[in-house]
């Protein structure tokens, strides 16, 4: 009766109490239990633009309103007229004021995640019916991150809403109030509040399906190409969800090991774990089915499970648009980064006994421009457009080939092979490409094997990320 808050008639037999009968006397008895429960209150933490609409909304639904702020400049009764009680400072001695029952709701609205480290293992303390946090999901995810690393239990984090409100596509702050306020009163009709986030039910479902050891640190690697996916082969095998970002025409030349192969094809495995060309709403399905999603999205999307790691794979040899606020962890392969400025640690890139290694200050050896050996060849292995144009082919990967022979044209000139050797990489038919751009990859070991798993350099770059994200976890736990 309590759970639900409405009242009911109880009916008892009075023979049995070994049964749970309450008496032996006899016959039976109904009961009426009524329900006097706490007056229904929402606990705003914030006063400014949106707290103040979130105040008035409450009020005008018929809540109970607390408003608080540590800005005690801010925490006015004379702008909250709707509040029942405004206080301001710590928000320890705010609670002895007003205290939380188990008919609270807390909307934190704060200004920035500092505020939210402060004040929610105190409001988790309180016990109130729900907490919700205003913030984006990579702002949530920084938030939880500190707040575990503080010794905040994960199973207590859990119960915390973020982003609060239901999608309406909010700019104002009364828009926002109304998301707010409606994911509120929605809860309390169907019952107990679940915490809202997509990811953690994505997260129970791995552990119940015993499928991913860290299924609650989605890693984004954004491009698809076979560096990026020797590092998602490592992280998928030791038990992370890993998403792909590519662009819609991916430059990729060694397609039939690369996750980017997806994106025209649909699909694609690699060395038995499949990926899947996916849009935002049906990533759960893919992972839920085992799978890969491959994304097409130029920049970092919004996207469920918000990013604990983000991989910039796309070897661009320059920082195209990562920041270091992109996720808590942001990793970056090859030269063109900084560990320590525009992202947390690098991966070396470079053939030689520091391949795959970890930086975790500062960069990685520059770009030479020129390939390293495989098999005694460096850049002779490596074909390149002679023009601009369409790529057509004669030959596919995996094709032996003899030197001179024509392997196809871009445009109107020809390609040919420039020694002896097996067919490892070509761009996909019909791409267009600018001069002197990478269209494909003899390799002079004629190893079929090479057509089909991952390179030694993907592994080792791949084993640096995975050292690198596990390093990162050992130091926050």
């Amino acid at each position: 009766v309590l759970h639900t808050g409405v009242s009911q008639l109880l009916d008892f037999d009075l023979v049995d109490p070994s049964n749970g009968d309450p008496g032996v006397c006899g016959g039976s008895v109904t009961i009426y239990l009524e329900v006097f429960m706490p007056e229904p209150t929402i606990f705003v933490v914030g006063c400014g633009h949106v707290g103040k609409a979130v105040v008035d909304l409450a009020h005008w639904l018929g809540f109970r309103v607390v408003a608080t702020d540590d800005r005690e400049e801010l925490a006015d009764p004379g702008a909250l007229p709707n509040a029942d009680v405004v206080a301001g400072g710590p928000i320890s001695g705010i609670l002895e004021v007003a205290p939380m029952t188990a008919n609270t709701d807390v909307v934190v609205v704060t200004r920035n995640v500092q505020v939210d480290l402060e004040i929610l293992p105190v409001l988790l303390a309180a016990g109130p019916r729900s907490i919700g946090v205003m913030g984006s999901k990579r702002r949530w995810a920084t938030t939880r991150d500190s707040l575990v690393e503080s010794g905040v239990s994960a199973d207590q984090l859990d119960q915390v809403n973020a982003p609060i409100g239901i999608e309406l596509n909010a700019e104002t702050p009364a828009e926002i109030a109304l998301s707010v306020m409606s994911e509120i009163v929605r809860d309390r009709r169907s019952g107990p509040p679940e915490p809202q986030t997509w990811a953690l039910a994505v997260v129970r479902w791995a552990r119940e399906a015993g499928l991913m050891l860290f299924g609650d640190r989605c890693v984004v690697i954004r491009g698809g190409g076979d560096l990026a996916t020797g590092a998602a082969l490592r992280l998928v095998r030791a038990g992370f969800p890993v998403i792909v970002t590519e662009l819609d025409h991916p430059m990729t030349v060694r397609t039939t090991v690369s996750f980017s192969t997806a994106v025209s094809a649909g699909r694609v495995t690699v060395e038995g774990v499949t990926a899947r060309r996916t849009v935002v709403a049906d990533i759960r399905s893919v992972l839920e089915g085992g799978d890969v999603p491959v994304l097409v999205s130029p920049s970092l999307p919004d996207i469920e499970p918000s990013a604990s790691v983000v991989v910039d794979a796309r070897m661009a040899k320059r920082n195209i648009d990562t920041a270091m606020d992109d996720a808590p962890l942001v990793v970056a392969l090859g030269p063109g980064f900084t560990a320590g400025s525009d992202c947390d640690v690098v991966i070396e890139t470079a053939r030689g006994h520091r391949l795959g290694r970890v930086i975790w200050t500062g960069a990685a050896e520059p770009n030479t421009g020129t390939p390293g050996l495989v098999g005694g060849k460096g850049a002779a292995r490596v074909l390149r457009s002679p023009a601009a144009g369409m790529a057509t082919w004669q030959v596919a990967i995996g094709d032996v080939v003899i030197e001179n022979q024509p392997l196809g044209t871009i445009g109107t000139r020809d390609v040919v092979a420039p020694f002896d050797g097996l067919v490892r990489g070509l761009i996909a038919e019909s791409t267009e490409v600018p001069v002197n751009t990478k269209i494909g990859d003899i390799d002079p070991r004629v190893d079929p094997l090479a057509c089909e798993q991952v390179s030694d350099k993907s592994l080792a770059i791949g084993g640096g990320v995975l050292e690198a994200v596990m390093t990162w976890l050992n130091r926050s736990s």
